[in-house]
């Protein structure tokens, strides 16, 4: 199974893992910016979270899917 196949992520994360930018060059976070006007970080979703969705109903019906 691909690592990030089936699953969501943040554009801010994947920019930062990627080094992708916006068309003006620009690196917009939102996880930093809601983090430091709020007070709260907010929570990301890690393997332990997808474990569970492990064999969930497409990989059944679908056990050669990509």
């Amino acid at each position: 199974m691909r690592k990030k196949n089936g699953r969501v992520f943040s554009s801010w994360a994947l920019a930062d893992e990627y080094g992708f930018t916006d068309i003006d060059g620009r690196t917009p976070h939102w996880g930093r910016h809601f983090e430091k006007t709020y007070g709260v970080r907010l929570e990301t979703r890690d393997g332990a979270f997808y474990e569970h969705w492990k064999k969930g109903p497409m990989e059944v019906v679908f056990p050669d899917w990509p």
